[in-house]
């Protein structure tokens, strides 16, 4: 009786304990299970807790308190001892409910138990050719973790890691493992070429994939060697015509990049027109698309002065670079941006109401790019120009160098495109196929280049405001017209902007300002080249007949003779002393060409026939001395220099430097970056280009202009008409000259009575270097530098001087 009193004693001390302890907590609402329904392994471990939720808000763990039971232990096991408390283990596959129970509140959660498996290749994957099957067939076995093979099991293959090209995997990429736990795969195939292939197997279950990866192996290239994406300059491939594509290519279409032994525009890069008997030049051009001039200012004034195209501009532009305020033009429509307005803006739009530019050649210098072509055939070469012009956000400058303030103006971070200032090849990284770059140029047609301003130009030792810069050799060029038409309303032409592009072009093809690479005058008489600074803009000159001088057009050309044919030292002129003026040129062609003769005076002469290299008007002279090329020079004109003049073949065949076509095995560093640090191509550059104000001080910023003359009364008196699109009142009085004779009287009179006003220059005939009745030469040039040139029949004036 004692025991059962002390039993009750303890039991009632227990209760009552109980009961305080109950009293003094909030009651369990609710018991949370994690995870709520995840996957076991069979044979595998999983720790789930529960969670206790109570009525006042707060929640804590009770793992350890619960009572765990599994609806199927068949299925899965979970513990319910102090060591192994919600402790799941996967006994067969299949679903069961877990229970953890506090307090008499339960919580639940479906665990699916799943067999594990263990995926191998059974058969490895062999070296096969690009678009072959791989044989045999790559089979994947999976066991359970017992080694017995599971059935139905879903496997997939796909491309391990790192491929060595973007290849694809094709065939059936999944399939189930059949009673022996193999997955057979039959049919797979890859489509590009390369060594260390990997293949991946998985085997996804519902605890995640369990994956394999495969030994490497190799897709083989189908067909001719030659026909991959090494040049002939790195290979024994032949290249018959020189232009640096092999002839594999050139007889397929195109460059077989993947190695299935075709051509198609997926995988490889087409060459539409290839011939491997005839050379091709591939290019891509580029533009930068419609953008605001972004010219700083702090006031209007800053504006008119930037040229003659930003009359009307006002400082209330945004900011950009380093600029607060930039030069805009107000408009409402399209033609407040054209009519009335210098003839720099052809193609401008108005655009959020101020006019904004373009530098697509096919908008500003329509048929420019097709006078280059015509040029190229005009040779035997094809120059094949990319029919499709990617327009770029526009920046004021794109540079080959690094962008910062001390030279372009802005530091922006590479890759920035459409800021202030861009790296050039920041835009080639963007819109250039890596794959061109075996065969094509890449030309960007941008406002300037390299640097913005003459205090930063001076910074960084490029020319102020040039024309274009390009690498020498290379394969990449910008032509940078923004300064001469955008700024000094220059009319795009397709002599300038054809001219320049060809240019730039025939530098990346090796050629230099005076042809070869020793000889690097500027302005040299005897080379008939876009390439000289003389006709870069205006083109090679022509009259009409050989030997004459009267200028009809030009053409845009590289030169193709090495001239003078004859004379003193056939192929230079030595401008000291052996200046054969009966000799000439000797061309044996209609192109005229300008020189400085020995007066120091401005000249222009037929290329085959006499040429009065001294100027003193009989070309008779077999020992002639002249400065030929003063505008090299300017500081020591018309001095007596020993310069020699070299002619040059830039379309070959030449000694000394044949036209360059091949420029792939040149180096391919193009886009090297130091940190942030984006830097040029490591190549040459061409970098003393020509400049409109150098072009107006040497007078080919514009194509000499044909004028009507007429002869006047009085001695030595000429009439030079005026005509629609010629105002005569736009003439440099000092710059006249009729046949060397200087102008003594000059006034405006609308002489025929046309409307047009007439300019009336009387001559002093005693200066006169021509014969008697004969045909006299008038000469000029126009306030914006263009040339003018007429004759005239006269009877008066002295025989010339000996």
């Amino acid at each position: 009786m004692k025991l059962i009193v002390r039993l009750l004693a303890l039991l009632g001390l227990v209760l009552v304990g109980f009961s305080s302890e109950a009293a003094g907590r909030a009651r369990v609402t609710g018991v949370t299970i994690a995870p709520s329904n995840p996957p076991v392994g069979v044979g595998q471990t999983l720790q789930m807790t529960a969670t206790a939720s109570y009525s006042d808000g707060s929640s804590g763990d009770v793992t350890k308190d619960a009572a765990w039971t599994s609806s199927d232990r068949r299925i899965v096991t979970v513990g319910n001892l102090p060591f192994n408390k919600g402790i799941a283990v996967g006994v067969a596959a299949g679903s069961a409910v877990v229970t953890a129970i506090y307090q008499g509140v339960r919580g639940r959660a479906s665990v699916t138990a799943f067999v594990v498996p263990t995926p191998s290749f059974a058969v490895q994957p062999a070296n096969t050719d690009v678009g072959a099957v791989i044989s045999p067939a790559v089979t994947i076995l999976v066991v359970d973790p017992t080694g017995r093979p599971i059935a139905g099991q879903l496997v997939s293959v796909a491309i391990g890691p790192a491929p060595p090209n973007p290849a694809m995997l094709n065939g059936t990429l999944s399939r189930p493992t059949d009673t022996a736990g193999r997955a057979v795969f039959s049919d797979l195939t890859l489509d590009y070429v390369g060594q260390g292939y990997t293949l991946m197997a998985t085997a996804a279950t519902a605890g995640g994939p369990y994956t394999v990866t495969s030994a490497p192996f190799d897709e083989i290239r189908v067909g001719d060697p030659c026909l991959g994406p090494t040049p002939a300059c790195a290979s024994n491939c032949a290249d018959s015509d020189g232009d640096g594509l092999n002839d594999a290519w050139e007889t397929a279409g195109g460059i077989d990049f993947n190695g299935d032994g075709r051509i198609d525009a997926v995988y490889d890069l087409l060459l539409p027109g290839a011939d491997p008997s005839k050379p091709d030049v591939y290019v891509q051009v580029d533009y930068m698309d419609y953008g605001l001039g972004e010219y700083g200012c702090d006031s209007d004034v800053d504006c008119t002065n930037l040229g003659v195209a930003h009359v009307g501009d006002t400082c209330s532009g945004p900011p950009a670079g380093s600029a607060s305020k930039t030069c805009v033009h107000a408009c409402l429509s399209d033609s407040d941006c054209v009519a009335g307005y210098p003839s720099g803006h052809v193609g401008d739009r108005c655009i959020d109401q101020v006019c904004q530019h373009t530098h697509d050649p096919d908008v500003v210098g329509a048929g420019a790019l097709d006078a280059v072509v015509a040029a190229f055939a005009a040779h035997g070469i094809s120059l094949h120009i990319d029919p499709v012009h990617h327009s770029v956000p526009h920046s004021h400058v794109v540079t080959f160098d690094t962008v910062y303030p001390g030279c372009t103006g802005a530091s922006v971070p590479p890759g920035e495109l459409g800021a202030f200032a861009v790296a050039f090849f920041d835009l080639k990284s963007a819109y250039f196929d890596p794959r061109r770059s075996l065969a094509y140029h890449y030309a960007v047609f941008g406002h300037y280049n390299s640097c913005d301003s003459a205090g930063d130009c001076g910074n960084c030792g490029y020319p102020t405001f040039s024309t274009g810069i390009a690498e020498l050799p290379g394969n990449d060029l910008i032509v940078s017209l923004g300064h001469a038409i955008n700024d000094e309303g220059i009319s795009p032409l397709v002599t300038n902007v054809g001219g320049t592009f060809m240019h730039e072009l025939g530098h990346n093809l090796g050629l230099h300002h005076g042809g070869g690479l020793e000889d690097v005058p500027n302005f040299k008489p005897n080379y008939l080249s876009v390439m000289n600074y003389s006709y870069q803009l205006s083109g090679i000159l022509e009259s009409d007949t050989v030997g004459s001088d009267q200028i009809v057009g030009s053409r845009l050309d590289y030169s193709d003779q090495i001239l003078p044919t004859a004379g003193n030292t056939p192929g230079a002129l030595t401008e000291n002393g052996q200046l054969n003026e009966p000799a000439g040129l000797g061309s044996g062609t209609t192109d005229v060409f300008t020189f400085n003769d020995g007066e120091c005076g401005f000249q222009y002469a037929a290329s085959d026939g006499p040429v009065d290299w001294d100027g003193d008007g009989v070309a008779d002279n077999l020992y002639a001395t002249s400065d030929l090329d003063q505008n090299d020079h300017l500081a020591a004109a018309c001095e007596i220099h020993d310069q020699v003049l070299l002619g040059h073949a830039d379309w070959g065949p030449s000694p000394d430097h044949p036209l360059g076509l091949a420029f792939q095995c040149l180096s391919t560093a193009e886009n090297v970056r130091t940190g942030s640090v984006q830097r040029r191509a490591i190549r040459t550059l061409a970098i003393d280009e020509l400049t409109p104000e150098m072009a107006m001080r040497a007078h080919v910023l514009h194509p000499p202009r044909r004028v009507s003359v007429r002869a006047g009364e009085g001695e030595g008196t000429v009439i030079l008409m005026g005509a629609d699109g010629f105002d005569v009142r736009d003439v440099d009085p000092l710059s006249l000259s009729l046949s060397g004779a200087p102008a003594s009287n000059i006034s405006v009179d609308d002489v025929d009575g046309d409307g047009r006003p007439d300019l009336v220059v009387v001559f002093d005939t005693t200066r006169m270097k021509t014969r008697r009745g004969g045909s006299a030469k008038l000469s000029g040039w126009l306030t914006n530098s263009q040339v003018i040139h007429g004759r005239v029949e006269t009877a008066a004036g002295p025989v010339p001087r000996d």
